[in-house]
């Protein structure tokens, strides 16, 4: 069951503005540790320790091979690599210089097989979720509302204004994560550290020459290492470099959906009890999640 909020877009200067957007609610992140557990848990002879030494094993394996220049594939779940994140172009090979054109490589995923978004439309089911739901990373709950008649399945066709079916043709919709350091040009990622409500700091990391504007609720600029209240809206925008599909994270891990219309793309998320880095990367080469193998 997956569950969602609605949130609405309170960006004057988007044409979805007044719009409201469904996001997935992350209840918890499962480490390692509780990965093994909850594998030991299905009716196998291997105990969670030796379950969570093989995994730990392959995590070592995979960045080794990675490190190689090979990608690795995991049938069903996705195929890692490794990308280069650049910085900006050199006028000529001559003059290109890994310290100056080079912001570092990155880990990326591409969903594969089972997990392909046709795939998990068959299979997923969305609920709406209730006003008191805790929201992991965010130090306190979504407001959704009721939860009550707002079941969803991803199949099938639509029947009621809460219940209802996402149709198979977003298979072509990218649905997948991403992760990866940037070279250190990120900071304050991990999700511990959570404090009582007040205001934190914001940093605020932006890549490429498109238009990037991060602003709070009162349409007043954010700009890097501000204080923000935690529980209000920071909104992003962002007109990207033609062609380009911009993509936004806070604390390096947690994707930040960005909806486009006409050319400019907008997300927003919750400022959570602690402090916080975002990064926006207005022109990515090639780190973009694809479904598919």
């Amino acid at each position: 069951m997956i569950l969602y909020i609605l949130r609405k877009n309170t960006n004057p200067k988007s044409a979805a503005f007044g719009k409201h957007f469904a996001y997935p609610v992350i209840e918890e992140t499962i480490e390692l540790d509780g990965l093994a557990e909850h594998m030991s848990n299905h009716n196998t002879p291997y105990s969670k320790g030796a379950i969570k030494g093989m995994l730990t094993d392959m995590v070592g394996c995979i960045k080794e091979l990675l490190l190689e220049g090979k990608n690795v594939k995991i049938a069903d779940l996705a195929i890692f690599s490794l990308g280069i994140k650049n910085n900006g172009g050199a006028v000529s090979e001559e003059a290109f210089s890994v310290s100056k054109n080079i912001k570092g490589v990155k880990l990326r995923a591409r969903a594969t097989g089972e997990l392909i978004a046709k795939n998990l439309n068959l299979e997923a089911t969305l609920k709406k979720a209730s006003a008191t739901t805790k929201v992991a990373g965010n130090g306190g709950t979504t407001g959704g509302g009721s939860t009550s008649g707002e079941n969803a399945s991803v199949s099938g066709s639509d029947s009621g204004a809460q219940n209802g079916t996402i149709n198979g043709g977003n298979s072509g919709n990218n649905s997948g994560s991403q992760s990866g350091n940037t070279s250190g040009n990120q900071s304050g990622s991990g999700d511990s550290g959570q404090g009582e409500p007040g205001n934190y700091r914001l940093s605020i990391f932006k890549y490429g020459s498109g238009t990037m504007h991060v602003t709070n609720d009162s349409e007043q600029e954010i700009n890097n290492n501000d204080n923000v209240p935690s529980g209000s809206n920071v909104n992003i925008s962002v007109v990207p470099v033609a062609g380009k599909v911009p993509t936004a994270k806070i604390n390096g891990n947690t994707v930040v959906e960005l909806t486009e219309n006409d050319g400019t793309y907008t997300g927003s998320f919750v400022m959570p009890t602690r402090g916080t880095s975002l990064e926006i990367n207005s022109e990515p080469s090639d780190d973009l999640l694809d479904n598919g193998d």
